[in-house]
């Protein structure tokens, strides 16, 4: 009999592709109702994904299980009352990183995180994006910063409780920014969503899950939230099913002169004729815009990638714009000031689209092998996420530079063998020199951090 607890944790804003995680317990499943404890209110993100999980879990194991909302606390009344619950695992805790991670360094707790709960799996990513109430009349976070600059104090921002993710959001923002937002703590997303549709309070770093319906209908404005490589995963999807082969040939997409801005699309002409397999190459080892747009043509556009991120699972990246015309109206938005949603990315999505590749999740053990080869001859960024590493331990990497933007995307391995897919993205930083150079110490902190079993892969964005 363990003297644990059990907890299924979700962590917002992490996303890790598998935690491998297990303690020893008693027969499972026990022989009565197992209730699965949510510390938030009925009706929000984290209350959501328990739902789905409750409903598999009883139909894979025949037994019932109930959703118990313990609100109150930014999560801690729920996590208390497991802690302190029966250890037979009749009780399980949707956890989350509030109480699990940030209230031990904020406040004295009844309860020990480390000693009284135990980890089974992860349980949900939840991506975070900051909203404002259409009420406000602020439209980008441009606007944001500088209402709050010029309002010191009257800005506040709503978050699922004290110690939450949301409100360590906000206060990280403020602390960043040199802002004086006011927080305004609630008992789970529902209740702070209906406070901030109804123009109660300002703004609320919400999850996606819960204000994407707001947003899409105009109530929410959205403030907050790397393509080749899944331009070139769409390909071969497609090679995969027999659309295409890797000995078809394309031409190559060279762009025509053109002003920012005009048109939707920037003008190209057909160039040279390539092999798929040669334009996967240049795409991934070089960078090459023009072979990227020429795979990009074969498959039907950016749309086609989308929907197939979709298919796959994958939420949080985009792609509206072929590469000439991202190229052509570079400059006009500067993402260390100003947010543009098109052609996004999030750091995690990138990281969980590596570490399903790798895994072989969706392509072929063929296709993939082209895909991984290509990115372990990457000749580009040799001064980012390879320059701080032991030259064994880049298993393949890709990057990218655009809008004064600098990322490095790819799986390495650490000295015990544990594979991570790693995804960073750098703005600023007084120019590319000094991007670069900030994305080698985070790699290099990372291979130095994350010392785990190599029999267990993760994936981590920043």
């Amino acid at each position: 009999m363990t003297s644990k607890r059990t907890v299924l944790q979700t962590l917002a804003c992490v996303a890790l592709a598998s935690m491998g995680l297990s303690i020893q317990a008693q027969t499972f499943p026990p022989k009565k109702t197992i209730t699965i404890v949510v510390g938030f209110a009925a009706g929000g993100a984290a209350d959501t994904g328990a739902r789905i999980i409750a409903k598999k879990l009883g139909e894979n194991i025949g037994a019932t299980v109930v959703i118990d909302n313990k609100p109150g606390a930014g999560g801690n009344i729920a996590h208390q009352f497991t802690a302190q619950g029966p250890a037979d695992g009749s009780v399980i805790l949707f956890g989350s990183v509030g109480p699990l991670t940030i209230a031990p360094h904020m406040m004295k707790l009844p309860y020990d995180p480390v000693k009284d709960l135990a980890p089974i799996t992860m349980g949900v990513n939840f991506p975070n994006v900051l909203v404002v109430g259409a009420h406000t009349g602020i439209k980008t976070f441009a606007e944001f910063i500088a209402y709050a600059k010029k309002n010191p104090g009257k800005l506040d921002f709503a978050s699922t409780g004290a110690g939450s993710a949301s409100h360590l959001a906000g206060e990280l923002l403020n602390d960043m920014a040199g802002l004086d937002t006011v927080h305004v703590p609630y008992k789970g997303g529902a209740p702070a969503m209906q406070d901030l549709i109804g123009g109660r309070v300002a703004a609320y770093y919400s999850t996606l899950s819960t204000s994407l319906p707001h947003i899409e209908s105009g109530k929410l404005i959205p403030l907050a939230s790397t393509g080749k490589v899944a331009i070139v995963a769409t390909f071969l999807e497609g090679v995969d099913q027999g659309r295409f082969r890797l000995s078809d040939r394309y031409p190559l997409m060279m762009p025509l002169p053109s002003r920012r801005l005009a048109g939707d699309k920037a003008p190209v002409r057909a160039g040279a004729m390539l092999s798929a397999e040669e334009l996967i190459e240049l795409a991934i080892t070089r960078s090459d815009n023009h072979a990227t747009d020429a795979l990009l043509a074969a498959i039907g556009g950016p749309q086609a990638v989308t929907r197939w991120l979709r298919k796959s699972g994958i939420t949080g990246i985009r792609l509206d714009r072929d590469i000439a015309t991202m190229v052509r109206d570079d400059g006009l938005v500067d993402p260390a000031r100003t947010i543009d949603l098109r052609d996004s990315t999030t750091p995690q999505a990138m990281a969980v689209l590596l570490a399903g590749l790798y895994q072989g999740q969706w392509l072929s053990a063929s296709s993939r092998d082209v895909l991984l080869g290509a990115m372990s001859r990457c000749r580009t960024g040799v001064r980012r996420l390879k320059s701080m590493l032991p030259g064994e331990s880049v298993i393949g990497h890709k990057t990218g530079t655009l809008s004064n933007t600098s990322s490095d995307v790819g799986l390495i391995r650490n000295a015990d063998g544990h594979t991570i897919a790693i995804a960073i993205y750098v703005t600023g930083q007084g120019g590319k020199p000094g991007r670069e150079h900030r994305i080698a110490t985070i790699a290099r902190a990372i291979y130095d951090g994350e010392q785990r079993s190599p029999s267990q892969d993760e994936a981590m964005g920043g």
